[in-house]
């Protein structure tokens, strides 16, 4: 069993921007526009009057009041009527719409005074069906005083005016005492829906569509900006792989060097052993045996200071060297890749819950980065995508025809299309359409034109002279 909604709002002045956010002139974001045509004002206006705004003004010019209205004063409340989203939906599927309506209807001119209520218009293209009803608050009756002073001594007294006489008063019908009323009477004609009353001394509070407009604005902000700082992580993270990487490189090519050198010295060792056995055949003498030993011991000593060298040590030592820094960034650059695909599952796991609480945040951010390909300014960037208008006279890239077109004082303004995502128009169309538009007009300037063939003259034939 859920619960009945019900909030009264009080509004200074004409209400125009009321108006224009019941009416829908004005699309707000939470609203989806290709159900807006099935909104319907639910009370005929009286003779002459258009809207709301007008419907207001028609009853208090006909009230009866004898006071002036101050400029600041309470002309109207704003009476907001609906329940718990699972129930309205259900009120909706089976068919009790209609008869929801009047229900509400019933109940407001009972509270309020039929001809207290100028207004009410069903809402069906936000997320929960609901009511905006519009309340003059016209009274009768004794005014409400905060003490009596009729037997304090010295006090000016005043003659009492007709307690009949109609006035424009929002006080007494919010009273406190009435509040509470009000609650609790709607919650009783509800009650045939499986609606009940609300926990009576809730600390919830209703937030007004402006404030929640504003608070997700913020929020999507602080959201682009996590984002951002996401992304300024992850490709920090991809620049320490890539200098990692680098480093492995240069340790491999220095390790090739180094075993190229050693493995030249090899061959330089196997050259004079090959030295050694054609001088060992070639020995058939005593004196050649000799001068065999003396360049036997002097291969010897050759070989013996070969495998000696300080320098074949020192490259081996150079070798284990870069054997054992190659192993070490080999771990560390196993280590980084783990952590960065640790924070990038992370990254991800973050933006999936983003979007989903955010569904529509994805189509933003692809939006952003496609208005800064063509080359719009973010600040165009926040404001175009809650409604506005720009009037813009610059450069505007196409990564498809790979480049820039001029747009003279031409309207940009971004739409959202009926599967809750948007798209970049400009003068009214589709902006690929519109670089399309202006590729074609470029190829039609650029063409040449065509030179007409001319006929060649003949001369005249003079004939021959004899």
């Amino acid at each position: 069993m859920g619960f009945v909604a019900l909030h009264i709002e009080k509004a200074i002045g004409n209400n125009s921007g009321i108006t224009a956010h019941i009416e829908r002139k004005v699309i707000p974001p939470n609203a989806d526009p290709s159900r807006t045509h099935l909104n319907r004002e639910l009370l005929e206006f009286p003779e002459g009057v258009k809207d709301r705004t007008q419907a207001i003004q028609h009853r208090i010019d006909h009230a009866g009041l004898q006071r002036k209205i101050g400029k600041n004063q309470v002309r109207t409340l704003c009476v907001t009527l609906t329940g718990t989203h699972e129930d309205i939906q259900q009120i909706q599927e089976k068919g009790r719409l209609d008869e929801w309506c009047n229900d509400n209807l019933d109940w407001l001119r009972k509270t309020y005074g039929t001809e207290n209520l100028v207004s009410a218009v069903l809402h069906l293209d936000e997320r929960t069906p609901h009511i905006h009803a519009t309340v003059v608050p016209i009274v009768t009756g004794e005014r409400r005083k905060a003490k009596d002073t009729k037997d304090e001594p010295g006090k000016k007294k005043y003659r009492k005016k007709d307690s009949n006489t109609a006035r424009l008063c929002a006080d007494d019908v919010m009273a406190r005492d009435k509040l509470k009323e009000y609650q609790d009477t709607y919650a009783i004609a509800m009650q045939k829906y499986g609606l009940k009353r609300g926990i009576e001394g809730s600390k919830a509070r209703h937030i007004s569509t402006t404030q929640y407009y504003r608070d997700t604005f913020v929020k999507a902000e602080q959201l682009m900006a996590k984002i951002g700082k996401l992304l300024e992580q992850q490709e920090q993270l991809i620049g320490d792989t890539e200098d990692l990487k680098r480093q492995k490189e240069e340790a491999q090519k220095q390790y090739t060097r180094a075993d190229a050198q050693a493995k030249e010295k090899e061959s330089e060792l196997q050259k004079k052993q090959k030295e050694l056995k054609q001088v060992k055949g070639q020995v058939k003498t005593e004196e050649l045996k000799n001068s065999l030993a003396n360049v036997a011991t002097n291969l010897s000593d050759t070989v013996g200071s070969l495998f000696n060298s300080s320098k074949v040590k020192t490259l081996e030592e150079h070798n284990r060297d870069l054997r054992d820094q190659l192993d070490t960034l080999q771990v560390c650059i196993g280590e980084i890749e783990a952590g960065h695909e640790k924070q990038l599952a992370e990254s991800r796991k973050e933006l999936g819950r983003i979007y989903k609480l955010f569904p529509e945040m994805e189509a933003m951010l692809k939006m952003n980065d496609y208005c800064k390909a063509v080359g719009l300014r973010p600040e165009m960037f926040k404001n175009l995508i809650y409604g506005k208008t720009y009037n813009t006279t610059g450069e505007l890239y196409s990564e498809i025809h790979r480049k820039s077109f001029h747009a003279e004082k031409s309207k940009i303004n971004i739409e959202r299309t009926p599967d809750n995502s948007f798209r970049l128009c400009v003068d009214g169309m589709e902006i690929s359409q519109w670089f399309d538009k202006k590729y074609q007009e470029t190829r039609e300037a650029t063409r040449p034109q065509v030179r007409q063939m001319q006929t060649p003259v003949m001369p005249k034939r003079q004939g021959i002279r004899m």
